[in-house]
């Protein structure tokens, strides 16, 4: 299984990639389908959870202030061993209803019912919460994909044009200075295109996770559109 492990240490004091950093070339599904899938987040299922146990409370506070039925049945089926005046059968019914309790029963409901409308402000935050995430999340990992992509260019022509300063500078028609600045600008276009994959690895973690689906990170790591950043 692939991790996003994007540097460890090695017996030199440089740090070297463990996990090439990436970008997948085939955008993202659209963000509806990342929120569709919002319910799988860990915190929501929690929220909900609680939500449903507060829900319950009130309708059970609720039934003390309700009368109790109970109903009940009777068959005789052994008629030679019952005397003449016993029945063949009987049922009845019950109604319960307390006048004096000793607890205050609308204060127990009206606590329940505070119970159940925090439970659901509360759910209600964590879906407006967890959607803003999902929000953000995608639209990060999709600008640092674009901006990846277009950086491609970018890389090409500093590569180019180092190119061209170095056969410059070995026919005496160019500067040291023209070579070393070019092979700056080429590090700092290089740079530019890690910085921007190593924002989409993480935005995409982070939105894998907003949306619950952070076991799905391995197959963008190890799917055939991926990308590094030393290919174009």
């Amino acid at each position: 299984m692939a991790e996003l492990a994007l540097t460890r240490l090695t017996g030199t004091a440089d740090p070297a990639p463990s996990t090439p950093l990436f970008v997948n070339m085939t955008p993202l599904p659209p963000l509806t389908a990342w929120t569709g899938e919002s319910t799988r987040n860990g915190q929501l299922t929690v929220a909900a959870g609680a939500e449903q146990l507060a829900a319950a409370g009130e309708r059970t506070a609720r039934a003390t202030m309700r009368p109790s039925v109970y109903s009940f049945g009777s068959v005789n089926g052994v008629r030679k061993q019952s005397l003449p005046v016993d029945p063949d059968w009987i049922v009845g019914a019950t109604v319960r209803i307390p006048l004096v309790s000793p607890i205050n029963r609308r204060e127990l409901v009206a606590a329940a019912e505070a119970r159940s409308e925090a439970a659901r402000l509360r759910a209600a935050d964590a879906r407006t919460r967890t959607e803003g995430e999902i929000e953000k999340t995608w639209l990060i990992t999709d600008n640092a994909r674009r901006a990846f992509t277009s950086m491609a260019s970018s890389v090409a022509a500093a590569e180019e044009n180092l190119r061209a300063k170095q056969i410059g500078f070995r026919e005496g028609v160019g500067t040291s200075a023209e070579v070393t600045d070019a092979q700056t600008a080429l590090g700092l276009a290089r740079a530019q295109r890690a910085t921007a994959a190593y924002e989409y690895d993480l935005s995409l973690a982070a939105l894998l996770a907003a949306s619950g689906q952070s076991e799905r990170f391995a197959d963008y790591a190890e799917a055939p559109d991926r990308q590094t950043v030393n290919e174009r």
